[in-house]
């Protein structure tokens, strides 16, 4: 989705701060003040974005697992086919992306574990994403 806004000379996802969106999907439940999600999915032409866990607005607190898939293979495909290396190239490297299922973005997916307050959010690593993110899950396998 990022082609025909570089086509068009659309750039502000790259220099406006915050992250940029085209679509959130998925179902939050509420309860008592605490937000529930198994399912966020977050897609933006930076990265892809998906989220489970709990949030306290009350407490202000969360315990959230976050997967995040960078979209890297577009923008390189078209950067090549705009001419930076090679037209060829850039069209090989997008169909390449399109029928191996985007592995290069999968190969830069990584999960992170955010907990702790709003205030002061813990934010740690914990491992690849590539697995949960081909599934649809962002627990880590478990």
């Amino acid at each position: 989705q990022s082609l025909p806004r570089r086509i068009t000379l659309d750039f502000r996802d790259v220099f406006s701060s915050g992250f940029a969106f085209d679509r959130i999907s998925g179902s939050i439940d509420v309860a008592k003040g605490v937000l529930r999600t198994d399912d966020l999915e977050i897609r933006g032409p930076a990265a892809r974005i998906r989220m489970r866990g709990v949030a306290d607005i009350e407490a202000e607190t969360q315990d959230l697992k976050v997967a995040v898939q960078p979209t890297l293979s577009e923008s390189v495909a078209v950067g090549a086919a705009a001419g930076l290396v090679n037209p060829v190239a850039g069209v090989v490297a997008y169909v390449a992306q399109k029928v191996l299922s985007d592995p290069i973005e999968k190969f830069f997916a990584y999960e992170y574990v955010i907990t702790g307050t709003w205030a002061d959010p813990v934010v740690s690593k914990s491992g690849s994403a590539a697995a949960d993110l081909a599934t649809g899950r962002s627990d880590g396998g478990r």
